[in-house]
């Protein structure tokens, strides 16, 4: 029984319940399904319900009469082999349940649409070439429930706009488009502004917005009309572009942001401090020059209580600033109660105080995977109160420190290692993989702590 249903779950549920978590595990089950009748009808709707490679030439050494069986539990397909190959065995067969279909275009597979269905609701395209606007043309009449269209990268030439906005206009369903697969500079003034006027959910483009593009889309638009609907942004930006940017995505709750330039203006973090039904955030900050987060930029992002994922990567030139005191960092750390994941690569010539880490551990109770590249004080790991990081499954951190370490290569510094591993693997019970991003250049002490937490962890995760 459980909390959802007041009754016994029956043979075939339960262990529909234990299947389920095989689904992206190819080689366990099709292991289960050869257990036995029970396993194989509950495993072949798993297995064929969203195949993790090109499934066209094991359908087709199918005997035909079982083709159409299996054909019908297929809700995700991926199409990256020559299909003329299999043009007799897939002509006949209908895919009543397909839902998303990841397609690598060869000039052959031009001439088959058996796999455009009115289910689809996911399109994934993949090596454009010249003749691929056929496919294009065929999605509003095959395709008119699509919600989701991806443009993947394309080693020959790159889908421009203007082929795609024709036909964007006649899906009234789509709500989700994902263009960094084209062209580099696919980005124009009459691009973001067709962008920003669709009734989108989800928008993924690696391609830089400017100050202009916003400033065009608000005249047009309205401040508060640009991406009205949108719950995911995934863009490339200038600091000053983002500060316009961010206050006009009310309804956003994941955020991908890379900021390309060394503006030190900090407007941009106090814009994305206002989102407070923010749950994702990932920033990539540019790192061709050495940048550092203020504490002004540091408590902004402490505002989004909601987050349920952090990141903020600045490829090892980015620092916190000496504005940024021990209380501050206590202050931002204990602002996440939500948190499942943090991971921060801001650098801090001084100590993260052993109260910042209880802080956090104390807010962020489902908290399983953490970083902080920086150095650790270890005074959270003697806290009285174990453990504090009970979900916890993975710690990475720059160098590891404790006060009064006794002197190297003595007893009591051995004794002393072990028992701080003892007392880190105390106060994260869950943990499985605790280790030091900094391989050049490693101290002694955190090199020596390092290896005593392995040395305990490794006999329980390897235990059988």
């Amino acid at each position: 029984m459980t909390d959802q249903t007041p009754y016994a779950l029956t043979i075939s549920e339960i262990l529909r319940e234990v299947l389920e978590h095989l689904e992206f595990n190819l080689k366990a089950l099709c292991s289960a399904i050869r257990v036995n009748r029970a396993w194989s009808e509950e495993g072949l709707d798993i297995l064929w319900r969203s195949p993790v490679e090109d499934c066209s030439e094991l359908l087709a050494s199918l005997p035909e009469h079982r083709r159409q069986f299996y054909a019908d539990r297929i809700c995700c397909w991926i199409l990256d082999k020559n299909p003329w190959k299999y043009q007799n065995c897939m002509l006949d067969l209908e895919f009543p349940r397909l839902r998303r279909l990841d397609l690598w275009l060869a000039e052959d597979s031009l001439y088959f649409d058996y796999q455009l269905v009115p289910t689809l609701e996911e399109f994934r395209l993949y090596n454009f070439i010249p003749e691929a606007e056929e496919y294009l043309q065929q999605l509003p009449e095959y395709c008119p429930n699509l919600r989701k269209f991806c443009v993947g990268p394309s080693p020959v030439r790159r889908l421009e706009f203007d082929q795609l906005e024709i036909y964007l206009k006649e899906l009234p369903k789509l709500r989700a488009l994902d263009l960094n697969g084209m062209s580099d500079d696919t980005m124009t003034d009459k691009v973001f502004l067709h962008l920003a006027s669709l009734p989108l959910w989800e928008l993924r483009m690696q391609k830089p917005v400017t100050s202009e593009m916003i400033d065009l889309a608000c005249e047009r638009l309205g401040s508060g009309n640009l991406f009205f609907n949108v719950h995911f942004v995934e863009l490339k930006m200038e600091w000053c572009a983002a500060a316009k940017l961010i206050p006009n995505l009310t309804t956003l709750r994941k955020l991908r942001l890379d900021l390309v330039s060394q503006d030190t203006n900090y407007r941009s973090f106090q814009a994305i401090g206002t989102l407070t039904e923010l749950r994702d955030l990932h920033l990539t900050i540019a790192y061709q020059t050495q940048r550092s987060l203020s504490r002004e930029e540091i408590l902004a992002i402490g505002q989004l209580h909601k987050l349920r994922n952090l990141k903020i990567l600045g490829g090892g030139a980015l620092t916190l600033d000496e504005s940024v005191a021990n209380n501050d960092l206590v202050s931002f750390l204990s602002s996440f109660p939500a948190a499942e994941y943090i991971y921060i690569d801001a650098f801090r010539s001084g100590l993260i105080p052993s109260q910042a880490t209880i802080a956090l551990a104390t807010t962020s109770t489902r908290l399983e995977s953490y970083t902080f590249l920086a150095n650790w004080d270890l005074g959270f790991a003697e806290s009285s109160t174990p453990p504090l990081f009970p979900k916890l499954q993975t710690m990475f951190y720059q160098h590891l420190r404790y006060q009064n370490i006794p002197v190297e290569g003595s007893e009591a510094r051995t004794q002393k290692v072990t028992e701080l591993a003892e007392a880190i693997l105390k106060q994260c019970p869950s943990l499985k993989d605790f280790r030091s991003w900094n391989t050049v250049g490693k101290d002694k002490f955190t090199s020596e702590l390092g290896e005593a937490v392995w040395h305990l962890l490794y006999p329980l995760l390897y235990k059988s």
